[in-house]
């Protein structure tokens, strides 16, 4: 890694580190001239990205070539003069050690894991062509359970290289780092808590993603849990032993690591198990292996003609023979009531049902909605949800448990209906097809890899979720198709399921037809519409925001990151605006109501413009995309912050993000408004896919009543 020992070894005077700015340092000279080499690498990737790199000129290809050349030979050159320094640092007296040849050995705990899984690989692959566009389903299914057999060991990887590099760096460097807190300060507050204490600690503004209950590695080493967070006030607390009541840490680094290997293990047994039989042939796994296939479902029975969708989901649900059943429910479509009932159904009908979804939340939430729709249906579910001590399901009306036998018992007697909890559960070997039917929620951020390691759980899987939402996130970088979360591969490269694979919820219960109308074009082929009563949605008062809606309010400033003051003042007048002039709203049932500050909610898609909204406007509810995913409310306003897209943080991936600006604006009921510099809207794309990004946030302002 030259630029990691080039950072710590050298002191340059140069703006960046990078490969070319180093090269007059040591006097490497290119052949090819960057400007022409820019013009003809932007063709290629273009070319790359659409598809049409057959029609590349030769010209083109040969620059490139020339271009990738130099820079192997420019690292060289580079890692010469680096040792050229080290020998005259040596020859000084210095003292320079190199690591041993030992220490890059991979464990032997590695090398048996390697070893066991190389003969599956090959079995596997066995056949399989290299181009993916000439592999046939079965072989493109091969491929992808070969490539996942490494999948949790490269994402562990990914973890310790990280925390490793982040151990490396300064209080300044540290403080650009999400999995990082740095410049800690002790306020002198501290609780007593039994046999511990509990310090609290202030910190300057940096985007970071730790919270409540994440282990942190301190500067002494020791790893301790995050007790309390306040982001709007900068304020965390962290417990330790009253041994330790002396040491204030001055930095914390994320060190929240959980083992994988149950997960890991379901998988290898998959493979074993396909390579021993076929991939598409009968048996047990049979759920898991058509995921892969991305084989339609299977039935028992016919399905009925219904044109109603939660209808027609009732109905398949209950006729699945050992398959999959995608359910994509876009914003407002009623995903989980749709779910409840189909759960409901099943348990009339004598069947056990699993549930399981990325956290202890969203898996809650859905057996609430199961209570509910219970009593009209005559039917009594008895639940067990596995889970440890969890706030987010502390008072519920069923039963709990955090040890995996009591878990299995309750299943082997019998005295339960729906079993509940996350992966880690789901993926025990002990577990194979202990339930009818598996419901899997948010499967559009569930990770492909991580349903199959539970899909040996259940007879029949049902996915419930949308992969036009946000995504699970991953450290790893991982085989193309290995990545995407289980939706999203049944999916493949549609923005909706189609009729034959599963049910698309198309009328949403929440938007606005104005606001619907443009989430619907830019997400979801134009497939999903706004219920009828939809219509009557709408805010009354003497207000500029009368109209139901977009809106976006033009804000000018430079130089912004990730915290804009202008657009913040703007945020306040705007919810001031909303909240003087006695203003109410019509529900979609006809209904009136008084606005309040609980009918807005503001996103912003970074931290430090979350903290400062939320300093100024006490009484709304701030949050990023991430937080308010699931939620809605009549008025949304979406800060977007940055000056322009030289200026965002994380590139235009993030803030232009598809996902995020659908979420966004899919939680408005009545009213969204945009805050936001005009140069976003006019970005210096260099690919097909950032003009694909920059052209949702464009045709906003086309649908949109343009303030200022």
């Amino acid at each position: 890694d030259l630029h990691t020992v080039l950072k710590h070894s050298v002191r340059a005077g140069v703006e960046s580190y990078s490969l070319k700015e180093m090269e007059r340092m040591h006097r490497f000279t290119r052949q090819r001239d960057l400007k022409e080499v820019r013009q003809h690498k932007n063709l290629y990737e273009v070319l790359l990205e659409s598809d049409n790199i057959e029609v590349v000129e030769e010209e083109t290809k040969q620059v490139v070539l020339d271009y990738n050349k130099e820079d192997c030979l420019s690292a060289k050159s580079l890692r010469d003069w680096l040792e050229q320094l080290r020998n005259e640092e040596i020859e000084k007296g210095v003292a320079i050690t190199r690591p041993t040849a030992e220490a890059d050995q991979p464990s032997d705990n590695i090398k048996a894991h390697l070893e066991r899984i190389q003969p599956i690989f090959d079995a596997l692959t066995k056949g399989v062509p290299f181009e993916k566009d000439e592999r046939t389903e079965e072989e493109q299914a091969r491929w992808l359970l070969a490539h996942m057999l490494d999948w949790y060991r490269r994402e562990q990887k990914s973890f310790w290289w990280n925390y490793l590099r982040l151990k490396e760096l300064d209080a300044d460097e540290l403080i650009d780092e999400r999995d990082a807190i740095s410049k800690l300060v002790f306020t002198g507050k501290s609780v007593d808590d039994k046999k511990s204490v509990i310090h609290f600690y202030s910190f300057p503004e940096q985007e970071i993603d730790l919270r409540e209950n994440d282990e942190v590695e301190c500067d002494d080493g020791k790893v301790r849990k995050i007790a309390h967070m306040d982001r709007r006030n900068l304020i965390l607390s962290i417990r330790k032993g009253n041994k330790d009541a002396g040491f204030h840490p001055t930095r914390l680094i994320a060190k929240n690591f959980i083992s994988q290997t149950a997960k890991e293990e379901s998988i290898i047994r998959l493979a074993e198990w396909v390579v021993a039989n076929h991939i598409d042939a009968p048996g047990i796994y049979r759920a898991g292996r058509d995921l892969l296939l991305r084989n339609l479902p299977r039935t028992t029975a016919e399905i009925l003609p219904n044109e109603n969708a939660q209808d027609k989901a009732v109905d398949w649900v209950t006729k699945l023979d050992q398959s999959v059943l995608p359910i994509q429910g876009p914003p407002g479509t009623g995903k989980s009531h749709t779910a409840a009932r189909m759960i409901v159904t099943l348990i009339k009908q004598g069947k056990k049902v699993g549930i399981t979804a990325l956290s202890h939340k969203v898996i809650s939430g859905l057996l609430e909605k199961v209570l509910k729709a219970a009593p009209a249906e005559g039917v009594e579910v008895k639940i067990i949800q596995k889970v440890s001590q969890n706030p987010d399901v502390s008072n519920v009306n069923w039963i709990k448990s955090d040890k995996n036998n009591e878990i299995e018992l309750a299943l082997d007697n019998s005295s339960v209906n729906i079993v509940a909890g996350t992966s880690f559960m789901w993926s025990r070997e002990n577990f194979n097809e202990v339930v009818d039917v598996l419901f899997v929620d948010e499967a559009g951020q569930l990770s492909l890899i991580d349903t199959l390691a539970l899909s040996h759980a259940a007879k029949s899987l049902v996915l419930l979720g949308d992969p036009q939402q946000l995504q699970q996130p991953q450290k790893g970088h991982h085989p193309e198709g290995t990545e995407v979360s289980a939706l999203s591969h049944v999916l493949k490269d549609a923005h909706t399921i189609s009729s034959e694979r599963g049910v698309f919820l198309d009328v949403t219960w929440r938007m606005h037809p104005e606001i619907c109308d443009y989430v619907s074009e830019m997400f979801y082929s134009g497939r999903l519409h706004a219920k009828q009563s939809n219509n009557s949605q709408t805010l009354l008062g003497n207000s500029i925001y009368n109209e139901p809606g977009i809106y976006i309010k033009p804000v000018l400033h430079d130089g912004n990151s990730n915290h804009s003051p202008e657009e913040v003042n703007v945020a306040k007048q705007v919810v001031e605006e909303l909240l003087r002039n006695n203003i109410s709203y019509t529900d979609n049932f006809g209904q009136s109501h008084t606005l309040t500050g609980s009918s807005i909610k503001i996103i912003s898609p970074y931290n430090a413009q979350v903290n400062a909204l939320s300093a100024a406007l006490p009484g709304i509810q701030v949050g990023t995309v991430d937080k308010f995913q699931g939620q809605e409310a009549e008025v949304i306003i979406f800060s977007m912050a940055t000056s322009s897209p030289a200026d965002a943080p994380r590139g235009m991936e993030f803030l232009y993000s598809l996902n995020r600006l659908n979420v966004a604006v899919s939680r408005a009921k009545i009213v969204f408004i945009l805050i936001a510099n005009p140069a976003l809207f006019e970005p210096d794309c260099r690919s097909p896919h950032q003009m694909k990004l920059a052209n949702a946030l464009c045709r906003l302002l086309e649908k949109s009543k343009v303030e200022g």
